[in-house]
């Protein structure tokens, strides 16, 4: 049996499950009543043993049907009754949850035009970091102390005085 017809024959399995669970119970009460047992203690004896019937068919409920698709349909079906009992809760839930969608997507996208891609430069390899020293040094006579870092190799170029190298090899904590 597919998936598909399990799906529209619903009732018909659930229909044939009982029939065969009350079989089940009906051969074990013939099997008691042919040791001398009255036919009400005999039923009663078969439903003890086989258990819980119920418990039974719903374990086979969900070998044979999909019941988490239906468990999530019940679920929703719960909850728009619930808010459509309740506007303002459904006003405040809508508002707080468009809030907080709208956020994150402002914040990735600042994250993605900033962080995640290149810049729109014709080529990005080339580009340069300026750093300026953060010590009070003072810079030579023909440069304005900064310095320029290869972004890959992080080797100086050119221009920071020989006192302050401190400054340039390695970021400044706030506690030093």
């Amino acid at each position: 049996m597919s998936w598909l017809d399990s799906l529209t024959r619903r009732r018909r399995m659930r229909r044939d499950l009982a029939e065969e669970i009350d079989s089940h119970i009906e051969e074990r009460t013939a099997e008691l009543m042919e040791s001398r047992l009255p036919e009400p203690e005999a039923r009663h004896r078969a439903r003890r043993e086989f258990g819980n019937a119920t418990r039974m068919a719903e374990e086979g409920r969900a070998v044979w049907t999909w019941t988490w698709l239906e468990q999530l349909a019940q679920d929703l079906r719960y909850s728009i009754r619930t808010l459509r009992r309740a506007p303002a809760f459904t006003v405040v839930a809508i508002l707080s949850l468009a809030c907080g969608i709208g956020g994150n997507a402002a914040v990735f996208s600042l994250l993605d035009g900033v962080m995640l891609k290149n810049l729109p430069v014709p080529d990005p390899q080339q580009l340069r970091i300026l750093t300026w020293p953060r010590d009070n040094a003072v810079p030579m006579a023909n440069h304005s102390g900064y310095t320029i870092e290869h972004p890959v190799t992080g080797q100086k170029v050119s221009g920071s005085p020989p006192a302050a190298p401190r400054a340039f090899s390695r970021p400044r904590r706030c506690y030093e």
